[in-house]
């Protein structure tokens, strides 16, 4: 999954870097949650797995669960901080509002995700739980990349194209990591 590669791209070459290490640790994260449980991408449910397996997956659901929720509030405020950061940008900018509470309203519902996870996995459904969490997690952050991310950067871009070419402040370090 790439998440809003291209919008990211012209940045500050700090804040560029930064949020494309958390995007990345994102992507592992998920990664790791979607191939931790072998039935992810089947029907079966933990019955095919010894009791050591079983375990380790139950330990490891719950690890997902904190771990989401610490890294993607760290992550909105710290995307919340750039946005701030750039040029005409207020806590009263509309656009910043409309993306603030998407925020809010994701980690909501990541915390419902997680709530319905928790369920299944207490009804021994551990293997249901992983599927649910890794698809719906994944939906959610495609989601709000499509409907926020890209747009609100794509419109800072093009605000700051008026002002001043944003790109004469991309090193072409940043470039080169934009295109990988």
């Amino acid at each position: 999954m790439v998440i809003h590669v291209d919008a990211i791209q012209d940045l500050s070459p700090h804040d560029f870097m930064e949020i494309k290490e958390e995007h990345i640790q994102l992507n592992e994260s998920l990664s790791l949650l979607c191939t931790t449980c072998h039935n992810i991408g089947n029907e079966l449910d933990c019955q095919s797995c010894s009791r050591e397996k079983l375990a380790t997956c139950q330990g490891r659901l719950v690890s997902f669960f904190y771990n989401v929720i610490n890294f993607s509030a760290t992550h909105f405020k710290h995307e919340e901080s750039i946005m701030l950061r750039q040029p005409g940008v207020t806590k009263d900018d509309e656009d910043f509002c409309r993306h603030q509470q998407a925020h809010i309203d994701m980690l909501n519902a990541l915390n419902e995700i997680i709530s319905e996870c928790d369920v299944l996995d207490a009804r021994g459904k551990t293997a249901e739980a992983y599927r649910n969490l890794c698809n719906k997690m994944s939906e959610q952050f495609k989601e709000h990349d499509r409907v926020f991310d890209c747009i609100y950067l794509k419109a800072r871009q093009s605000e700051a194209s008026i002002q001043e070419p944003i790109s004469q402040f991309i090193s072409p370090a940043a470039k080169m990591w934009a295109a990988i």
